[in-house]
């Protein structure tokens, strides 16, 4: 009989996390704009404040093996502190089905990039760049190849720039 206890309790304990789950995202995603689109076949996630204008914005690049969703966490604190937030899938991650290629990442974030300014609440002299292991790679080429225009750029376990 106590077998079939803890598989209740454990039944129950597992629902209860599930929802706790979906309460926790449903938290971080209040009075934020939340869009999901693609743009020359790669999958996109815009966030921002509902109603924000002229911010500034910021593309957040996911490390190999990855995907969009994995970088949400900094993506929902970036959006709640009042910035635009433009996330992707590179080519071969996530929803994208695209072969992977080393030498297309690159135009990935240029396509990101170009998406996250066709967004009516981003102010295009106000850009950053965040990136986590390949992504990091990535955003600190970008961040060397076009210096006037990112504000900044953060690496976060960093890889291979330039």
């Amino acid at each position: 009989m106590k077998l079939n206890y803890k598989r209740w309790g454990l039944l129950i304990l597992a629902i209860l996390l599930v929802v706790l789950s979906w309460v926790g995202i449903a938290i971080a995603r209040s009075g934020l704009e939340v869009r999901s689109f693609q743009k020359e076949g790669i999958p996109l996630l815009y966030l921002a404040l509902q109603g924000a204008s002229e911010v500034p914005g910021v593309l957040v690049a996911h490390g190999f093996a990855g995907s969009k969703q994995l970088m949400l966490g900094y993506g929902h604190v970036l959006a709640h502190a009042g910035y635009a937030v433009m996330l992707w899938d590179f080519d071969g991650h996530g929803a994208n089905g695209t072969r992977l290629q080393r030498y297309e990442l690159q135009q990935n974030l240029d396509v990101a990039l170009q998406a996250l300014l066709e967004q009516p609440q981003v102010d295009p002299s106000r850009l950053a760049l965040l990136g986590h292991s390949m992504g990091s790679g990535i955003v600190m080429n970008a961040g060397i190849r076009e210096r006037d225009r990112f504000a900044a750029t953060v690496a976060v376990s960093p890889m291979g720039g330039m």
